[in-house]
């Protein structure tokens, strides 16, 4: 274990590393450097007895990986000691070890695409002599939201005998099922005794469904464990999924816990921290100290005709980025001023409002990595077919459902789906049908040259990359399909793993950095959204916009299109109310 921390603390942030208390919670603002106290505190954690590990939860995996990252710097060998995860994750990996307790199969289905858990209620309810549901996929949407808020919904009970019935899981189902653990006593005296210490970084995306298996967690046995949630309630963005960040501060309650604040900003230059030092004070944060910032940084606002010239005029700030570099005069004295693609983002509120910077990007021949869901993250017919192939179980209504609706085949057992196979790829594809151990699967994408798709060699980087960053966190004996699965469902374009200028929809930027970055469709009805009507939603949409100026480290742009293209042609738009913070 290394000697020394890489990072001198400030005095907040010492107090915060060294404090005793069992019970403790970090607010920590935005560049205020609570990744690096985090680090240090398991480092001091562990210098100390042996015999326990340190469990750090995040909100996703790639909050997750960047965890084990800095612990690995730090730590050398003294990582192994700390296992890093998401709620959803540390829950599976309780459900796979000690499922059987709670009447689970040994290895249950993990059921999130949302048509797979649409078709199996549907076959649960026809089973049982019941009518099929009017829009299922938006029923079990809503019972997915109700069940993360901790409230009632009228097909709950359904719901989960349908996922009984069927030996699987859905996300919410995981958590409730690892709740159930806890409170067997033999269980949760092992796992209270394993992990002393517990660490739960973005805790202001806390549901109430996490927060009570967390409860559980922390009360576990006798052995009762210390904890640190660390969050920043300013950047509460998720609410849409059930997170509130009022969960911060019931554990500040529930458990007395020592509060700490973390003010300064250490990654950002001045003028940027002076925006987001406007809007927090909205949010009701007390203001920070004031502070001598090295880079004074830079904040400006374009408005374009429309989103066409938006998106040029975006494209042409990337073009001068990477050709010129940033200018001497927003950075500290002696910085690099060039950047890479990697150092660049483009942030939009929604997913369709980036659509056209995106293409006019790629046709200037920028390289662009836009983070996606696990649902999508195959481009190719055949990389898709092949893993469908692969993870099919002939016993599981849901994997026949799927392969059937995917790829028209007779999907009663293997060697069906062999015979059946037709088309451009089957001679590619029969090999993928027979049983094969997801280590076999890998080699033989690894060795498969496919010409007639032009996305094939992506997607064969991508499942060797997706395997080895898997193998790299699991165990030999757990390399099983259902821990596969599970982490190719949660494994995310996008974040760190591809080139390219990033482009994001803010939710997906959340706790990320970047040298520059440019947030755009600032209209309102875009930025804030339309649907935000009632004053706590447009408080959300404001911790939003917090997160979205907060990223950059040394440029920000903020840019509107003056108008908008609708079916009816140009619609002119007012500029959004969060610009007031900007001025002209």
């Amino acid at each position: 274990m290394p000697d020394a921390a890489d990072v001198e603390l400030s005095d907040e942030q010492r107090a915060a590393r060294d404090c005793e208390d069992r019970y403790v919670v970090v607010l920590a603002s935005a560049g205020s450097g609570k990744t690096e106290v985090v680090a240090q505190r398991v480092e001091r954690i562990l210098s100390g007895d042996a015999g326990f590990r340190v469990i750090a939860l995040s909100y996703t995996r790639r909050a997750a990986a960047e965890l084990r990252e800095r612990f690995a710097t730090h730590l050398g060998e003294g990582h192994r000691r700390v296992e890093t995860d998401t709620l959803h994750g540390f829950a599976q990996g309780l459900l796979l070890q000690y499922g059987t307790w709670v009447g689970l199969p040994p290895e249950p289905i993990i059921v999130v695409d949302d048509a797979d858990r649409a078709e199996l209620f549907q076959e649960w309810r026809m089973s049982m002599g019941m009518p099929a549901l009017d829009e299922p996929k938006e029923q079990l949407a809503r019972l997915d939201l109700a069940r993360a808020r901790g409230v009632e919904d009228p097909i709950a009970d359904d719901w989960d005998a349908a996922l009984s019935q069927a030996g699987a899981l859905d996300y919410e189902a995981m958590l409730a099922r690892a709740k159930e653990l806890l409170e067997i006593p033999a269980v949760a005296g092992l796992v209270a005794r394993v992990f002393r210490h517990v660490i739960v970084d973005e805790a202001q995306n806390l549901t109430s469904s996490q927060y009570e298996l967390l409860k559980k967690l922390i009360l576990a046995g006798n052995d009762v464990p210390h904890v640190m949630l660390v969050g920043d309630d300013k950047q509460s963005i998720v609410g849409f999924a059930g997170a509130s960040p009022d969960y911060l501060h019931e554990f500040e309650h529930d458990f007395g816990a020592t509060v700490f604040r973390l003010t300064q900003n250490f990654r950002s230059a001045g003028e940027i921290v002076g925006l987001g030092d406007q809007i927090a004070a909205a949010l009701g944060d007390s203001p920070a100290a004031p502070q001598i910032y090295a880079a004074r940084g830079s904040v400006r606002r374009v408005d374009y005709a429309d989103e066409q010239a938006e998106a040029a005029g975006i494209s042409e700030w990337v073009s001068r980025l990477l050709t010129d570099g940033l200018p001497a005069a927003v950075l500290a004295p002696g910085e690099d001023p060039m950047l890479r693609p990697e150092n660049i983002a483009v942030l939009g509120r929604t997913t369709s409002s980036l659509r056209a910077c995106q293409s006019t990007l790629e046709n200037a021949g920028y390289t662009v990595a836009v983070a996606t869901h696990a649902d999508d993250w195959l481009s190719s017919e055949i990389g898709r077919s092949a893993w469908l192939l692969a993870t099919f179980r002939p016993d599981s209504a849901v994997s026949r459902r799927r392969l059937q609706r995917e790829l028209s085949v007779d999907s009663r057992n293997r060697d069906s789906v062999r015979e059946t196979i037709s088309g451009t790829y089957a001679e590619h594809l029969r090999a993928f049908a027979a049983f094969l151990t997801p280590e076999e699967f890998v080699t033989r994408i690894g060795a498969l040259d496919s010409r007639e798709d032009a996305f094939w060699a992506r997607d064969q980087s991508e499942i060797i990359s997706v395997w080895r960053s898997f193998c790299d966190r699991t165990p030999q004996a757990d390399r099983t399909w259902s821990r596969f699965e599970l982490f190719v469902a949660r494994w995310q374009r996008g974040d760190g793993q591809s080139v390219g200028v990033r482009l994001h929809t803010v939710h997906k930027a959340q706790g990320r950095e970047y040298k520059a970055v440019a947030v755009i469709g600032l209209n309102d009805g875009q930025f804030p959204d339309f649907r935000a009507r009632s004053v706590e939603d447009l408080k959300g949409e404001l911790r939003a916009f917090y997160v979205a100026v907060t990223r950059p480290s040394r440029a920000l742009l903020l840019t509107r299109p003056e108008t908008i293209q609708t079916r009816n042609g140009l619609w002119a738009r007012p500029a959004s109310r969060f610009l007031d913070y900007v001025g002209n």
